[in-house]
């Protein structure tokens, strides 16, 4: 109050002076006129400086304009441009907090839609526009259930209970399984999270069939024992004596079919389980492709002429008992799906994948029926067979081909197929250069 008093006291100066002077030289009339005079001047003077501090906001360029010499006006200035200062530093503060959050929002691996009390949408990062097919430049303040198009999510956010996720398949990607998840935050407002949870969905549906392949294919099997069981339960005395030697090869049959099943998923549990890359071995592979062949040649039964092409000079880095299981895998495949009297071919050689790249190729080429284009990218699949009748005939288990897949991935190598109905399929399992050992000539 003192301060104000002060103030006013200086600004009625110049009219007093003006006041005094006009008494001086023309009496009253020239006081009244001397004041008003006085008090036009002040008013000019308090315009004058009211425009220039609307031409200074106009230009917010934060400079402070020269001083005026009214201590009250250069304090509003003074205070403006400190006010101005404090804005512009919260202003930066702020902006800097929303990049911080959006950027920990775009780092977070799950989509995030912040929705208004309405349902329209605030905010979205890129994994949300990913996960529902939406555009944050066009979509932004539009209703979320107007525009992703599943019946199961407008019902899920219509009904207001979120307590369980749902569980959603985008019609626009349905091999992508969303698990969706909707929270309450800042009053009426809501996020839409979303976890892309598809391969945790596609193992479920592998362990699913996994089991029903295995209970499948140990139905037939165990059928067949148990109905030779009863059969000798319920002969006797001689008749069951002349029942065994038919029945006993046929249950050795199956049991072998069943030791086989369990052999070959213990070796596919044990390679899903130890990733890592084998042992360094040298394997002299020449010396056991032509062991395998006679192998071969015995479950063929010798109806399958064998032609064999081999670089004995070229040794292979691996683990012994995992090559010869890819090996032997090949061989026995081509024997099992090749009519009697067709030939095949064998080779071990140094030669170049479908990329250009040197390996070490062991190629198994026969003149079966071949297998069409649809089913080559399932071949090593487990359990997946072209005739699951003709495969379970000879004695396949449906698991050799993702055994040879599993090895040669932790050797560092692949399986190639190439197959035309009707002409036969070849199958080349190549090992990378790191894996390759030349020997040398024992010839002088």
């Amino acid at each position: 109050m003192p301060r104000l008093l002060s103030e006013l006291l200086r600004q009625l100066r110049l009219p007093t002076a003006l006041g005094l002077g006009g008494a001086v030289l023309g009496g009253i009339q020239g006081a009244l006129i001397g004041v008003l005079s006085g008090c036009l001047i002040l008013l000019g003077l308090q315009l004058r400086q009211q425009m220039r501090l609307v031409a200074w906001l106009e230009r917010n360029d934060g400079l402070v304009p020269p001083a005026t010499g009214n201590g009250l006006w250069d304090e509003v200035w003074l205070n403006l441009v400190r006010q101005l200062k404090q804005q512009a530093s919260a202003r930066a503060r702020l902006e800097s907090t929303v990049k911080r959050f959006e950027s920990a929002a775009e780092a977070i691996p799950e989509g995030v839609i912040a929705l208004a009390p309405d349902n329209r949408i605030t905010w979205m990062n890129s994994l949300a526009e990913k996960h529902f097919s939406l555009d944050a430049r066009r979509d932004i303040d539009k209703m979320v259930n107007h525009l992703v198009r599943s019946p199961r999510f407008k019902d899920y956010l219509a009904a207001g209970d979120f307590r369980r996720p749902l569980l959603l398949h985008p019609t626009h990607q349905p091999s992508l399984a969303l698990q969706v998840f909707v929270v309450a935050f800042a009053g009426e407002q809501t996020l839409i999270l979303s976890r892309d949870v598809s391969d945790r969905e596609q193992v479920e549906r592998m362990r699913r069939d996994f089991v029903a392949n295995v209970s499948h294919e140990l139905r037939t099997p165990l059928t067949v024992v148990s109905g030779f069981i009863e059969t000798l339960h319920e002969l006797k005395g001689r008749a069951a004596a002349s029942a065994l030697p038919q029945i006993l090869p046929l249950l050795e049959k199956q049991t072998q079919r069943m030791q086989s099943l369990v052999s070959d998923l213990l070796t596919l549990a044990r390679l899903e389980s130890t990733p890592e890359a084998p042992p360094m071995t040298e394997i002299d592979v020449g010396a056991l492709v032509r062991t395998l062949m006679v192998e071969v040649d015995a479950l063929s039964g010798n109806q399958h002429p064998l032609s064999s092409e081999i670089d004995d000079h070229l040794h292979l880095l691996g683990a012994p008992s995992e090559v010869r299981s890819v090996l032997s895998n090949l061989l026995s495949n081509a024997v099992r799906y090749t009519p009697a009297g067709s030939r095949i071919d064998i080779q071990w050689l140094r030669s170049v994948d479908m990329y250009g790249s040197p390996c070490g190729v062991f190629t198994v080429r026969d003149s079966g029926p071949g297998i069409a284009a649809e089913h080559l990218p399932r071949l090593t699949e487990r359990f997946y067979r072209v005739d699951s009748g003709r495969s379970r005939d000879s004695g396949g288990t449906g698991l050799g081909l993702a055994i040879v897949k599993h090895v040669l991935t932790r050797h560092g190598g692949h399986l190639e197929v190439e197959s035309t109905v009707g002409k036969g399929s070849e199958f080349r399992a190549t090992f990378p250069p790191e894996r390759l050992v030349t020997v040398a000539s024992d010839q002088p």
